[in-house]
């Protein structure tokens, strides 16, 4: 039986975007493994193998276990989830000659930085292109980006989503004039309103800080305008304004954006 392994920095973003992958591999009859750097859950593994300054002086005895685990396993492919955290496990497969070296790119964060923060986050991801024998990425975005650095092929899963959604399909329903009026009586606003939807982390390089400032410039005295914000609380929120604007709904943590959408 082949074994995969993947490796995911985050256990509670694994069981998103790592776990449906999982259970498809071993339907297929594959041995498939995920090994978390943190918050693993009770069937993932969880090894610190991430190189981060609160672990700088105990990350050689973690590089060597991490050598010496992924030698008993033997994996015949790794799949290695994300920026950061991709390129160590990547170089000890390289060492270990592991036949299936698989780069999954869920984004690029040098793009939302600057100066030296975006050059040593871009040299990651020349590394993490150059380590890896093939690459998968989750938009037509990241894929034109990342042929930028490489000029490996860079592929896409299901027309481009970690999860496995086909977005072309997801695009016609969230088009649809009754999916809208639906969502505007879910919500209570009202059916004249244009919504504009954020679905993302707090984050500059998620983009939020723009929206916000587009938001303040341009519709923030707007009634006939609505921000639903999934992933962002309140709090995000009042961070940039004083207090809550009546046209921002922040909904927190979303499980299954998915669910949200189609309802």
């Amino acid at each position: 039986m082949k074994k995969i392994i993947h490796f995911h920095p985050n256990g509670n973003y694994s069981k998103k975007f790592v776990d449906p992958l999982q259970k498809f591999e071993k339907k297929l009859g594959f041995n498939s493994i995920i090994v978390n750097d943190t918050m693993a859950s009770d069937k993932n593994l969880q090894i610190d193998y991430i190189l981060k300054i609160n672990n700088f002086f105990k990350f050689p005895l973690n590089f060597i276990l991490l050598i010496l685990h992924i030698y008993r396993l033997k994996p015949d492919t790794i799949f290695c989830h994300n920026s950061t955290a991709a390129w160590v496990p990547m170089l000890v497969a390289r060492f270990l000659f592991v036949k299936n070296i698989i780069y999954f790119n869920h984004g690029l964060p040098f793009i939302g930085h600057k100066g030296l923060a975006r050059f040593i986050l871009y040299l990651i991801e020349k590394i993490n292109c150059l380590l890896s024998k093939k690459i998968i990425t989750v938009s037509t975005a990241m894929k034109t980006e990342l042929q930028r650095i490489t000029k490996k092929n860079v592929y896409l899963i299901h027309n481009g989503s970690a999860s496995g959604v086909d977005l072309k399909k997801f695009q016609k329903i969230v088009k649809s004039k009754k999916y809208i009026s639906i969502l505007k009586n879910k919500y209570n606003i009202d059916q004249n309103n244009k919504i504009i939807l954020f679905v993302g982390r707090a984050n500059r390089r998620k983009g939020f800080y723009d929206v916000i400032e587009i938001w303040k410039k341009y519709f923030e005295c707007r009634p006939d305008y609505t921000l639903l914000l999934l992933g962002v609380d309140k709090k995000d929120v009042l961070k940039r304004y004083k207090k809550m604007p009546y046209n921002i709904r922040a909904m927190s943590f979303v499980p299954n954006p998915t669910n949200f959408f189609i309802m």
